[in-house]
């Protein structure tokens, strides 16, 4: 169902809030079950989620994927990385973010950090 929603609607797992409904079902209410059950889940399942388009285990991690997309279509759209000195607030804010985040993630690898890694890498701005 997830899956299909995924599909259907074009939007990340990590989009659907609590009280969302989607083809009848409260798959909000499910999203916050799997989370809070994962410790009960065996590698398998937790798999088969973690492989949901957008899927994280914590609210704190669906924000961030959803700002580092955020990004990447900014600078799809633009060429260029945004500017944390910019007059428009959506260029300051992710610029703001990006810096704030190459700086607190220098030299970890964590899948979060090199995913922005690679996006920064991709628009010839480097990483350490």
């Amino acid at each position: 169902m997830l899956q299909d929603f995924a599909v259907e609607t074009g939007r990340a797992i990590g989009s659907i809030k609590q009280r969302e409904t989607w083809g009848g079902h409260k798959i909000g209410i499910w999203i916050n079950s799997f989370r809070t059950r994962r410790d009960t889940y065996d590698a398998e399942r937790q798999a088969v989620l973690e492989d949901l388009p957008g899927w994280a285990w914590t609210p704190q991690d669906d924000a961030w994927n959803a700002t580092l997309a955020e990004l990447g279509h900014w600078v799809t759209e633009h060429g260029r990385m945004p500017r944390p000195t910019a007059a428009d607030e959506t260029e300051q804010r992710l610029g703001v973010w990006k810096r704030n985040n190459k700086n607190r993630r220098q030299g970890r690898a964590d899948d979060q950090t090199t995913r922005l890694r690679t996006l920064l890498a991709e628009h010839g701005e480097l990483m350490p």
